[in-house]
């Protein structure tokens, strides 16, 4: 027996996914995405399966960052109007509508059955693009958001904190803006600023119509045509908004809170980095611990196991890998006691220094295989894969498996190093942090000394 066990060690080390057997699952189920362009720009993809559903979305390459401090929350104000009046139309091709307001991206999106294709885009295209707004609906929908910022203050806390962290990470310029925007804004906004910005920024060259699911790429192609082909193209693909990023922090100290919230994170790199791909794989080896996970300090994450250890004061973790068109933020997320903000911070940064230095394969392999059947996952959903497709044509293109599977330890390891080691980290800390880690002895554990 003990013969065997190096046998079955060095096997488990050297077994990764194979990538070629999955694309043989994968090539049946669904075809390669399609990409076509109209001449005024909008861009139309999608990728064909046999799932019995479809989802079509419409999206937009504008958001917070593009807005100005007058009018900043408006994208999530007409993320708020876009489908009003369209239930009927909704209901009758069996579909559902969502959407999302980003920092740089807007989508609408609906699922419905593949016959509902054709209703679904002039649902979207006039829900987008020809929404007639009136004053009624405009105050009505004001007392709602406003309601809703409410919420989040109560409820929603990881937003509050990621909105503070990109306030202080990227001080005095567009990507510190929030999506919600400031509530003066909110109580003054009217139809006319909503009708500007729609005739503003919904320009040919920023957008895009996704499908993915039962949908025919010539289908699609020809209802965009038919719906978005007279779309203005006058300003084409935003440009020119701006970004700094400067190492700082934020706290909000509030003993009532029962939990501290904690982000701590790093400048990112860009959606068309070639860095993107190592320091995805990073986030994914430190993952996500949740105390009311099993497995304890048996789970696979190394930074799980420390974490687990001090359970009695940390509630949650989370990593993130947020890339935008020319920067981004990699980092941790965490839900703490009020003792435990100061031993989460050391074992954080203690992580990050193990991953920039002795990071095995064995490890990456684990981490590349998660990600492979994330992939894989995400294409059997029809809204995942269309949000997927939209992102992948706005922002650096679709993550492959071909891609993952060439990641090594030495990418991980170089691209940790070269992102962590010395740099300024932005932290963002809200209720109970009085023990939070002064932000100097942060800033000095971003570095270490090798004898």
């Amino acid at each position: 027996m003990a013969s065997t066990v190096p046998k079955l060690i060095k096997g488990l080390q050297s077994r990764s996914l194979n990538v070629s057997v999955l694309k043989q699952v994968s090539r049946g189920v669904h075809s390669e995405p399609q990409v076509t362009a109209l001449d005024n720009g909008v861009r139309v993809v999608t990728q064909e399966s046999a799932a019995p559903t479809a989802t079509v979305g419409l999206y937009v390459n504008t958001g917070a960052r593009y807005e100005t401090g007058e009018n900043n929350g408006v994208g999530n104000f007409l993320e708020h109007l876009a489908f009003k009046g369209a239930g009927d139309k909704v209901a009758e091709i069996g579909g559902c509508v969502e959407a999302h307001t980003g920092r740089e991206q807007t989508g609408f999106y609906t699922k419905c059955l593949p016959d509902g294709v054709s209703t679904a885009v002039d649902i979207l295209s006039g829900a987008v693009l020809n929404s007639q707004f009136n004053d009624a609906d405009v105050a009505a929908e004001k007392s709602k958001i406003l309601q809703e910022l409410d919420g989040l203050e109560e409820g929603n806390l990881k937003t509050i904190v990621f909105d503070h962290l990109h306030s202080v990470a990227f001080q005095e310029s567009d990507l510190g803006k929030s999506v919600y925007g400031p509530t003066a804004n909110v109580t003054n906004m009217t139809k006319d600023t909503l009708s500007s910005y729609v005739k503003q920024h919904y320009q040919g060259g920023r957008l895009v119509l996704a499908a993915a699911g039962g949908v025919s790429h010539s289908q699609v192609v020809d209802l965009a045509k038919k719906y978005l082909g007279g779309v203005s193209n006058d300003v084409g693909v935003a440009t020119g908004s701006t970004h700094r990023y400067t190492g700082s922090e934020v706290k909000y100290r509030d003993d009532s809170m029962k939990y501290a919230h904690v982000a701590l994170a790093v400048e990112g790199c860009s959606a068309d980095s070639p860095d993107r791909l190592p320091l995805l794989v990073a986030a994914t080896l430190l993952g996500s611990w949740s105390r009311s996970h099993g497995g304890g300090t048996n789970v696979a994450s190394h930074l799980g196991r420390q974490t687990a250890d001090l359970s009695s004061q940390i509630h949650s973790y989370e990593a993130f890998n947020i890339n935008y068109r020319d920067t981004g933020l990699w980092g941790i997320y965490w839900v703490c006691d009020k003792l435990g903000c100061a031993d989460m911070t050391w074992v954080v940064q203690d992580e990050w220094k193990r991953l920039a230095t002795t990071v095995s394969d064995f490890e990456v392999d684990r981490a590349k295989n998660q990600l492979l059947a994330h992939l894989t996952n995400q294409q059997n959903c029809t809204t995942a894969a269309c949000n997927s497709l939209a992102e992948g044509v706005l922002g650096g293109g679709n993550i492959t498996a071909s891609q993952i599977q060439a990641v090594n330890a030495k990418a991980v390891k170089k691209a940790v190093f070269e992102y962590v080691y010395d740099q300024c980290p932005a932290v963002a800390a809200v209720g109970p942090v009085e023990n939070q880690t002064d932000y100097n002895r942060v800033r000095s554990g971003m570095y270490w000394l090798r004898m």
